[in-house]
C-alpha cells in the first residue's frame, strides 16, 4: 500500500512540475541549469549527489548533518575535506524529513542560520507525514524560496527575495 501512494504521489508530481523553462526567477534558473541539470561526477543517492554539487556551486563551508549520518558525512569529508562540520552559522542543513518538526527549522536563530543558509531535507514525500511537514514548512514565511524535487526539498533564506516555491522536475 505504502508503494502504491509513494507512485500515485509521483505521478502527480510530475504533472504539476516544471523544469527550467516554467522558471522566471534568475537565481533558480541558473541554481538548475549550472548546478542540478548537469551530470554529476558525484555517487550516492539523489540527495546525496543533489548536495554534493550544491557545495561547490554555492561555496559551502560550513556543513550541519542532524541525526549523525557517518557515511554521509564520511562521503562529504573525502569529496571535499574544506567542508566543516558543526560549526555555525551553518551554510547548509541537511535533514530526514521523519526526524524533523515544523519549530525546529522555522525557529533557526541568527547564530544558527545567515542570509544565504539553505535547508536539504530529503524524503519529503515519503509518506503524508513528510509531506505534510513540507507544506507546513514552506507556508511558514520563513523561507523565501523552496524547490520541491520530489525526492527532496531545498529551503532558501535568501533575504530580498520575492517568496517564489517550485516543484522541479530534474
Amino acid at each position: 500500500m505504502l508503494k502504491l501512494n509513494y507512485s500515485i504521489a509521483y505521478l502527480k508530481f510530475l504533472f504539476s512540475a516544471t523544469n527550467q523553462h516554467g522558471v522566471h526567477s534568475p537565481f533558480v534558473y541558473g541554481f538548475l541549469t549550472r548546478c542540478l541539470y548537469p551530470p554529476s561526477p558525484y555517487k550516492g543517492t539523489n540527495c546525496e549527489r543533489i548536495m554534493l554539487k550544491m557545495i561547490p556551486y554555492f561555496g559551502i563551508q560550513r556543513v550541519q548533518v542532524y541525526k549523525p549520518n557517518d557515511n554521509l558525512r564520511l562521503l562529504i569529508a573525502r569529496t571535499f575535506p574544506e567542508v566543516a562540520f558543526n560549526s555555525p552559522p551553518y551554510d547548509l542543513i541537511f535533514r530526514e524529513a521523519d526526524d524533523v518538526k515544523t519549530k525546529q527549522l522555522t525557529g533557526l536563530d541568527e547564530d544558527e542560520v545567515h542570509d544565504d543558509s539553505i535547508i536539504l531535507i530529503r524524503g519529503i514525500h515519503r509518506n503524508s507525514q513528510a509531506a505534510t511537514l513540507w507544506e507546513r514548512l514552506i507556508r511558514s514565511g520563513r523561507f523565501t524560496v523552496s524547490i520541491d524535487l520530489f525526492h527532496c526539498g531545498l529551503l532558501f533564506f535568501r533575504t530580498g527575495q520575492a517568496v517564489q516555491h517550485f516543484k522541479i522536475r530534474i
